[in-house]
């Protein structure tokens, strides 16, 4: 990952080219400021690093507690001697100095502030307090109080690889490092770098880092400035907001183009449903139709069947006029040859003859006058008499079984004769029932 810059002038890109390979430094930042803006610290507390922050104005201390949590967070100033100083608190961010001719500067430019008093320690002082170990750099941004600050610390008792200090008049180019760099040079400290705001000074006995810097920042640190990085965050989160909606978009068009696909399907089977339903009624109708006509039908076979039926009670109520008649009666002995003719025609001479022979029979046993006659006058013909005797008694045992199986009970008490009648009757009736069927 590419190193984020969060110093004003690329200061930290040039301390940490030198101590990058230090893990869990520990740096001095005097005039800390806000603890990520212009913050020469910000990038090494992110990779584990610590120290001193010392900064005397309320709202920038605040903020530095509440961010640095791994820090020693001072409000107070660093100067020459311990005691109590006014700063003028500047309406400019990083303009705050103890420095009156800075005051001025400022001042004349329109620039406004406010004075107040604030606590002031040597770093001497600082460092035999809060310093354990080494003191892998050491930074003073005091806007023109810096000579002042250097004189507060016993570079022999304590050796910070490398000092940072501002060295131009604030808001300008115009160096003023002749007035203090003199100290720090007699304290065995050499400057290796200048960037055209501070410069760098590298501990002799740490001369071996001095080739860290022969160059300024370039590309080959792999870095970023803090307010580069925010804005390519800032198009990262645009781009991957895009890509989300380019997403969205395509799911929505995907969904979209099924809601259409089931639309589609819909209306096919809405007209498949009403081609059907057109069908059902042309069914529907040919159903009633057909139901109209099967009930026309019905009501007609009704009617046919209760004329049959009329026709019939009247052809059985004439049957029965008839049977019951007296010529009905008279006539019987005259019928019987006819329909021994007819059957004789029917079915042959030989069958014929036994059917008139048999009915003869019958007829003949019925009346004992006529069966004395008869047997009388065949006396002559004794086979067949014999063959018509033999007729009669068969045709009297048939009598008699059908007298016995089939006559009602009411008309037990009748003559054989009243029974006769009877039964041809009813064989009559059933013949003109079959003739008009």
């Amino acid at each position: 990952m590419s190193f984020i810059s969060y110093a004003q002038n690329c200061e930290d890109v040039m301390l940490w080219r030198a101590l990058k390979d230090i893990r869990r430094g520990f740096y001095i930042d005097v005039g800390a400021n806000d603890p990520e803006t212009d913050s020469v610290t910000k990038a090494f507390y992110d990779r584990g690093w610590s120290g001193i922050n010392i900064e005397p104005i309320e709202s920038h201390y605040a903020a530095l507690k509440a961010a640095r949590e791994r820090d020693i967070n001072l409000q107070c100033a660093a100067g020459a001697a311990a005691g109590e100083l006014e700063i003028w608190n500047s309406e400019t961010r990083g303009w705050s100095t103890m420095d009156a001719e800075v005051v001025a500067i400022h001042e004349r430019k329109g620039h406004a502030g406010s004075w107040q008093k604030v606590p002031v320690r040597t770093l001497t002082d600082i460092c035999t307090e809060h310093a354990g170990g080494d003191i892998h750099f050491l930074k003073i941004d005091v806007e023109g109080f810096e000579g002042d600050v250097l004189k507060g610390m016993d570079f022999d008792a304590y050796r910070p690889w490398v000092v940072v200090v501002e060295a131009t008049v604030p808001d300008s180019q115009v160096e003023n490092f002749s007035d203090w760099e003199g100290g720090l040079l007699n304290k065995a400290y050499e400057c290796v770098y200048a960037d055209g705001l501070n410069r760098f000074y590298l501990a002799r006995e740490h001369g071996g880092l001095s080739g860290a810097f022969k160059y300024p920042p370039n590309v080959f640190d792999d870095f970023v400035c803090s307010g580069h990085y925010a804005a390519l965050i800032q198009v990262g989160e645009a781009d991957a907001r895009v890509a989300r909606a380019e997403a969205l978009t395509t799911q929505a068009e995907a969904r979209l183009a099924q809601a259409e696909n089931l639309v589609s399907q819909a209306e096919i089977r809405a007209e498949q449903v009403d081609i059907l339903s057109k069908r059902l009624d042309v069914r529907a109708a040919r159903a009633e139709t057909r139901a109209t006509q099967a009930e026309a039908l019905a009501a007609q076979s009704e009617r046919r069947a209760s004329q049959a039926e009329e026709r019939a009670f009247a052809a059985e109520s004439r049957v029965r006029d008839l049977l019951g008649s007296t010529s009905w009666r008279v006539t019987a002995p005259l019928r019987w040859p006819i329909e021994a003719t007819r059957r004789l025609r029917r079915g042959g001479m030989r069958a014929g003859a036994k059917v008139l022979l048999r009915h003869a029979a019958g007829h003949i046993g019925r009346h004992p006058r006529l069966k004395r006659l008869v047997l009388g006058a065949l006396n002559r013909f004794p086979a067949f008499k014999s063959r018509l005797v033999g007729a009669m008694t068969a045709t009297a045992g048939s009598g008699q079984r059908r007298q016995l199986e089939g006559a009602p009970t009411e008309l037990a008490a009748l003559s054989f004769r009243a029974r006769q009648v009877y039964f041809d009757l009813t064989v009559e009736i059933e013949r003109h029932k079959k003739r008009g069927n």
